[in-house]
C-alpha cells in the first residue's frame, strides 16, 4: 500500500528504500507479482519512481492507478485479491490494520514501518512532525497489533 507522505517533505531515495525494506520480508522476492495500491492524493512523481523501480528489476506487478481503483479504500478492495495474497505493506497506514481485523489469515503477514518513515521526516514542517511522533503510541499499540514490524 502506498501512502500519501508527500506532507513530510520525503527525499526521491525514500520511495526505492521503502520498496527493498518489503522486499527484503520475501524469501525469493522474484516468485511473487506484487500489487500496488496508490493513496488516492499520491504524488505522480512517487507512483513513477516505484514502477519505475519494479521495473528495472524486473519484477512482475500491476499498479492499481484506475481512477476507480485509486479511489476504492484498501480495505473494500481487500476481499476481491485476498485469496492470492501473502503479504500487505505499509508504512503507518490505519489501512493494513483495518485489513488485518477484518480479513485475518494465517496465510497473509501484515507488515507496517513505523521506524522506516520516522527515519525520513527530518524535512518534514514542524507541525507534522508533531503530528507522526505523536502518533508513534497508537501506532505501535493499537493499528499494528496484527503485523508484523519491518
Amino acid at each position: 500500500l502506498m501512502e500519501s507522505v508527500e506532507i513530510y517533505n520525503v527525499k526521491k531515495p525514500f520511495w526505492t528504500e521503502y520498496i527493498e525494506k518489503c522486499l527484503a520480508q520475501i524469501p525469493n522476492p522474484k516468485e511473487f507479482a506484487y500489487l500496488i495500491k496508490p493513496h488516492p492524493i499520491q504524488s505522480k512523481e512517487s507512483i513513477e519512481l516505484t514502477k519505475s523501480y519494479f521495473l528495472k528489476q524486473g519484477l512482475d506487478y500491476k499498479l492499481l492507478d484506475e481512477p476507480v481503483l485509486v479511489g476504492m479504500s484498501s480495505e473494500v478492495l481487500f476481499p476481491l485479491i485476498k485469496n492470492n495474497t501473502r503479504h500487505v505493506f505499509a508504512l503507518f497506514s490505519s489501512s493494513v490494520f483495518y485489513t488485518s481485523i477484518l480479513y485475518p489469515s494465517p496465510e497473509i503477514t501484515f507488515h507496517y514501518s513505523y521506524d522506516l518513515m520516522a527515519n525520513h521526516i527530518s524535512d518534514a514542517p514542524e507541525m507534522y512532525k508533531e503530528h507522526f511522533t505523536g502518533l508513534k503510541e497508537l501506532i505501535e499499540k493499537v493499528f499494528s497489533c496484527n503485523c508484523r514490524s519491518f
